[in-house]
């Protein structure tokens, strides 16, 4: 064991080039979960899966954009149940009320909405919420993807320039 220790130690000392590499290795196995990013906006619950089909970026507050909620049935059975689409902050969705569904097993069925941050909004990351409640086999499901989506430029200054 300390044979191997002393070799090592040998490699270490004439191979700093090796020694980069191994740390760069160490620093890009922490960095790579991290930097990855959030999870798909895509929820399974039961036999119906819910997936938020929008931008990763948008460029500026007040302008809407489109979102699509693609509901897929991998079960035997039709499922029915209601889809709501919220942000937060002020930003709105179109339409606004929960929107019922209803998809035949192995079929999928999409709903659009318009979504508008508020020009409000800073220049930050925003949540985009999909619930989507529905009954199979004898049970009460509740799928809720989330989309994040950053928010390129904003119409208000992050600091108060008024004097006090």
């Amino acid at each position: 064991m300390i044979r191997a220790m002393l070799a090592a130690v040998t490699v270490f000392r004439y191979q700093p080039q090796f020694i980069s590499c191994f740390l760069l290795f160490l620093l890009s196995c922490i960095v790579t979960p991290i930097a990855s990013g959030f999870d798909p906006p895509v929820q399974k619950q039961g036999p119906l899966t819910v997936r938020i089909e929008a931008p990763a970026e948008v460029d500026d507050a007040g302008t809407p954009f489109r979102t699509t909620v693609h509901l897929q049935n991998d079960g035997t059975e039709t499922v029915s149940g209601q889809v709501l689409i919220h942000g937060i902050d002020g930003w709105q969705c179109l339409p606004n009320e929960a929107q019922p569904f209803k998809v035949a097993a192995g079929k999928t069925q999409s709903i659009e909405y318009q979504v508008t941050p508020s020009s409000e909004s800073y220049a930050a990351l925003y949540p985009l919420h999909v619930i989507a409640t529905y009954d199979a086999q004898n049970t009460s499901f509740t799928a809720h993807p989330i989309q994040i989506i950053q928010l390129k430029k904003s119409r208000k200054s992050a600091v108060d320039n008024a004097a006090p």
